[in-house]
């Protein structure tokens, strides 16, 4: 589930049958159903900024869908990940976005291209304990105890200096 940052907005993705759920908060009506996934939805995050709403999905594809969109039947962004996709968030000040598959990869997204930055073997690279702090990344990441990512939090820079 997400809620956009006017709280205007609400969005929840369904296990069965595969579909995000757009509602109005004022009047509590569904106003989209956005389909395309093929896998159910694992995870939804509103960029920061802008009306996108990302979708990640156990079919392996993260979506970012423009909600806002005159055109209304604008087809969404797709990001490829080879492995079910159980989390995502975007950084801070929204440029990219950060998806964590069932193998344990983290990919970062360029929001702008839709271009893959850079990866992060998470089941090498965050053995050391349950929390990881990317500063860089601006992205605090949990694991389960096989260390699969299973939680991407976003860090403002103030979070990240109390974190140290």
């Amino acid at each position: 589930m997400a809620v956009d940052k006017s709280g205007e907005v609400v969005c929840a993705g369904s296990t069965e049958p595969f579909r995000v759920c757009v509602w109005s908060v004022q009047t509590g009506k569904l106003t989209d159903v956005l389909t395309g996934h093929l896998g159910p939805i694992s995870s939804l995050a509103f960029h920061p900024v802008r009306g996108t709403l990302a979708s990640a999905s156990w079919d392996g594809t993260v979506k970012v869908w423009d909600l806002y969109k005159s055109d209304g039947g604008s087809a969404p962004e797709t990001l490829e990940n080879g492995a079910d996709v159980v989390c995502l968030a975007y950084r801070p000040d929204g440029g990219q976005i950060c998806s964590g598959s069932i193998r344990g990869m983290l990919r970062f997204w360029n929001v702008e291209d839709g271009s893959l930055v850079c990866e992060i073997d998470g089941q090498k690279d965050i053995k050391g304990g349950k929390f990881a702090l990317l500063s860089s990344a601006a992205l605090l990441i949990s694991t389960s105890p096989n260390n699969t990512p299973m939680s991407l939090q976003s860090r403002s820079q103030n979070q990240r200096q109390n974190d140290i």
